[in-house]
């Protein structure tokens, strides 16, 4: 029975399977095979939605090909095949005026094209390559022009002298190691020489002026720069030190001369002299004054001789005459008088302090009396006498020596105005006292009331000028 059983089952079992196969050739495809064919038909339709025209074109070919009028695959099928067409017929025109864009050296047209062409949504690109290259040929360029037009105006910012925004942009030009790398650092070069020689022009018109504090600055910087003029700046710098070794020697003779010590200060103005420098003239002028002080300081004393042998007297007694005298001539403004009459009487009573005053308060007057006369004059506006008042009081280095070269110059200035700006003479003449006024280590202020604004602009320009 069982024997039978396993028999029948493979005879039914062997049948079945060839007639089910038989029957599967008759039938039309499967469930599956038909959701495959849809669903390639919806993304086919998305695609085309989306724009998408190449891929949707292949799509649709294929599901057309496989089933022939599939729902509504004609209807897409053309458009997207005639769209993705067109795509690559754009790509090829954009590539061609790109082309002739860049033969005419139109590059930013020519940019516009090629990137439009490259930016097209293509499967196989035929000329994406080409674009390309031609892209990065556009990009080096514009590089270049940026480079010629970024080196034209820094040439320009140097040709104005504006050294600052020159240098700023040659050394962009030159960081950027482009083309022009090399004439940028020759530029840099040449802004270095040519600042550096208006850092030594300045330098030595300061030193020339007088003005040695500033120019040891401004000559020790261009030392340190060990450039061009560095020897050049060391040995001015040696200059300045002799110059101002000679300045402390002649101002400690005319110190050694104000406090009547006239051997040492001969002895001083003539080592100045015999250097021969800056102050060799002024030496020369304090040795003659020194020598009529001291025959005045003869012709003094020979008086008092004189005057105590004539009248019989004691020395005290003959001093109080000339002390008397000396009081009258005070009294009437007869101030060098007086000091003749009271060293007399200092050579006959040298310890009466009375007598010593007395010549101290005569001294001052006489020295200050040609400044007194100098600002007199120049307030009626006779300049001629100011100017010589206003010298001798100068020569004779009095305290007030700040008031005397500021009126003197605005004596000068007034000239110049009144010449109608024709007398430049005068004007330099003007600027000299003016700027001498700087040399002094005390500030000055001038009396703004004295003087027209005209006059005050100038002083301002010639003190503020290096």
């Amino acid at each position: 029975m069982t024997t039978w059983f396993k028999k029948s089952f493979r005879r039914i079992s062997c049948t079945g399977l060839i007639a089910l196969a038989s029957l599967a050739s008759v039938l039309p495809l499967s469930s599956a095979a038909d959701e495959s064919l849809d669903s390639r038909y919806q993304k086919a339709v998305q695609l085309f939605d989306a724009a998408k025209m190449e891929d949707a074109c292949d799509l649709f070919r294929g599901i057309e090909k496989e089933s022939p009028g599939y729902k509504n695959t004609k209807t897409y099928l053309n458009p997207a095949c005639s769209s993705a067409q067109q795509a690559y017929t754009l790509e090829e025109k954009l590539f061609n005026e790109g082309q002739d864009f860049l033969r005419g050296n139109h590059l930013e047209e020519a940019k516009q094209k090629l990137t439009q062409a490259d930016h097209l949504a293509l499967n196989h690109p035929k000329y994406r390559s080409q674009i390309e290259s031609a892209l990065k040929q556009i990009d080096q360029l514009e590089a270049g022009a940026r480079a010629d037009s970024d080196f034209q105006n820094a040439v320009q910012a140097f040709n104005q002298g504006k050294d600052d925004d020159a240098t700023r942009m040659f050394t962009q030009i030159e960081q950027a190691k482009g083309p022009k790398a090399d004439d940028a650092r020759a530029y840099l070069r040449r802004i270095s020489d040519r600042q550096e020689d208006a850092a030594w022009s300045h330098a030595v018109e300061v030193f020339n002026s007088g003005n040695y504090s500033d120019a040891r600055s401004l000559l020790s910087d261009i030392v340190r720069r060990n450039g061009k003029h560095a020897a050049d700046a060391q040995a001015y710098l040696a200059k300045i030190k002799g110059a101002e070794s000679e300045d402390h020697a002649f101002e400690d003779a005319v110190k050694a001369f104000q406090g009547k010590r006239y051997a040492e200060a001969q002895t001083q103005f003539q080592g100045v002299v015999q250097k021969g420098g800056p102050h060799a003239g002024e030496a020369q002028s304090y040795l003659q004054r020194i020598n009529a002080a001291m025959k005045e300081e003869s012709s003094v004393q020979e008086q008092a001789k004189k005057r105590l042998a004539d009248s019989g007297q004691n020395p005290k007694q003959v001093a109080q005459q000339f002390t008397s005298e000396a009081r009258t001539a005070l009294a009437s403004g007869q101030y060098v008088a007086a000091v003749e009459k009271l060293r007399a009487a200092e050579v006959l009573d040298p310890a009466n302090s009375e007598i010593h005053s007395l010549l101290t308060q005569a001294q001052e007057k006489a020295s200050e009396q040609p400044l007194r006369e100098g600002l007199k004059f120049y307030l009626q506006g006779n300049y001629d006498e100011a100017e010589q008042q206003l010298s001798t009081y100068i020569e004779n280095s009095g305290p007030k020596l700040q008031l005397a070269y500021f009126f003197r110059g605005a004596s000068h200035a007034s000239r110049y105005f009144l010449s109608g700006t024709a007398d430049a003479s005068q004007k330099d003449l003007a600027f000299a006292d003016f700027q001498a006024l700087k040399k002094s280590p005390q500030a000055f202020k001038p009396p703004t009331n004295y003087v027209p604004s005209k006059i005050l602009s100038l002083y301002t320009q010639a003190t503020s000028a290096h």
